[in-house]
């Protein structure tokens, strides 16, 4: 366990402020670490669009229908986070 959550550190670290393009939409990706309501540590990666990602299609017509901006939070979708990280270069090493 202590090898996936140092490798899972690793993903996130490497992660972390880069620039990708999701569904269409331009953004920055997030690592955000924070205490939720019961007292336990919450991490998770968000793709944030980028001025120019809110000016895609993509972007506007989920926003006409949530109503609102936006973020994608990437971390419950283990398919698109995996190929998200290969895409970007990510290789994992060895312990």
């Amino acid at each position: 366990m202590q090898t996936y959550i140092s490798g899972m550190n690793n993903v996130f670290e490497f992660l972390n402020g880069r620039f990708v393009t999701i569904d269409g939409v331009a953004g920055r990706l997030r690592h955000e670490v924070f205490v939720d309501w019961l007292g336990l540590t919450v991490e998770r990666l968000m793709h944030d669009a980028t001025p120019a990602g809110r000016r895609s299609n993509s972007y506007r017509e989920i926003r006409r229908r949530l109503g609102d901006d936006y973020s994608t939070d990437l971390t419950q979708n283990l398919e698109r986070y995996c190929a998200l990280t290969a895409r970007l270069g990510f290789a994992w090493k060895e312990a």
